[in-house]
């Protein structure tokens, strides 16, 4: 349907096997189909300590444009689309809507910019996927369209005005 849905944020302070099993209830809760995790500190660290524990498919994705400029490219036609639907929580959140509200363009305009990166990661792993639907919706829609309408000629007498 070309709309992504956060049905749940969150972060953590630190990383032990609390936090794996934390992660695989969410995952489990949600029926999660997969799981995509930023390499670029540590490379593969979070996904040897998760891959054994959650079954799970685990994508990692490394990012190397400047991080601002980044998040923004990608949230920001999803959201003048409105195509961004998040639940309560993740509105009440004040770390993650101060980080929403706050970023700009300019490096470093935030202190910590954590939450809003994780949510850009998972919507620009979602692009290609909500390109198709959007596509397919199109399709779709045409046929209906062009079916209705074969459908109102071959009920109707056609009439020629010009005999």
């Amino acid at each position: 349907n070309s709309f992504v849905f956060v049905l749940e944020s969150g972060a953590w302070d630190s990383f032990d096997k609390e936090r794996v099993d934390d992660i695989k209830e969410v995952a489990m809760r949600h029926k999660v189909n997969e799981i995509v995790v930023e390499t670029n500190f540590g490379d593969s660290i979070l996904i040897a300590l998760l891959q054994p524990n959650i079954p799970i498919p685990i994508t990692p994705v490394k990012v190397t444009t400047r991080k601002e400029r980044r998040i923004i490219s990608i949230l920001e036609p999803i959201l003048n689309q409105r195509k961004l639907i998040v639940n309560q929580n993740f509105i009440k959140n004040e770390k993650m809507m101060a980080q929403f509200c706050n970023l700009t363009a300019e490096k470093g305009s935030l202190k910590h910019d954590d939450r809003i990166d994780c949510l850009a990661l998972g919507v620009n792993h979602l692009q290609e996927e909500i390109m198709i639907n959007v596509g397919l919706a199109k399709e779709k829609e045409y046929l209906e369209r062009l079916e209705a309408e074969i459908a109102d000629l071959q009920g109707s007498e056609i009439t020629h005005s010009w005999i």
